[in-house]
């Protein structure tokens, strides 16, 4: 049974932890297609041109900026086609708000960080166990 390989974007602003997921990616051997980016500009630009199927965000930088990325991601999800699945890491609290239940956030998870290879391991077998329901 051939699988058409998910497409997953993931995004680590911190350099040193960026580079040990490469390495450890790359260990794998993980059915999915990874490419990583060390801004969220960057991987917003390419979401219009080259779709993931998810996009996993590491999210480090101050709260206010994670408010702005967090409502980018809204307003890219909001504009037509299907919503992007979306997942934010981030050690802020109550990033998004329980009133919060647009479409275009309903796509969107936030989860506790910080982001760890262990971490990216696991969610990437999620993806590929998903896959092959």
């Amino acid at each position: 049974k051939s699988m058409i390989k998910p497409r997953v974007t993931v995004v680590v602003e911190t350099a040193q932890l960026m580079s040990q997921l490469m390495v450890a990616n790359a260990q794998w051997k993980f059915p999915v297609e990874v490419t990583f980016f060390d801004s969220v500009t960057e991987a917003l630009l390419e979401l219009s041109s080259k779709r993931p199927d998810m996009l996993v965000v590491e999210m480090s930088m101050p709260r206010a900026q994670q408010e702005k990325t967090l409502q980018a991601l809204e307003n890219f999800n909001s504009r037509g086609r299907s919503p992007l699945s979306v997942v934010l890491v981030t050690e802020e609290k109550d990033l998004l708000s329980p009133n919060t239940s647009s479409p275009a956030s309903s796509s969107i998870q936030v989860v506790s960080g910080p982001m760890s290879s262990i971490w990216l391991h696991a969610y990437l077998t999620g993806v590929v166990a998903s896959c092959q329901i």
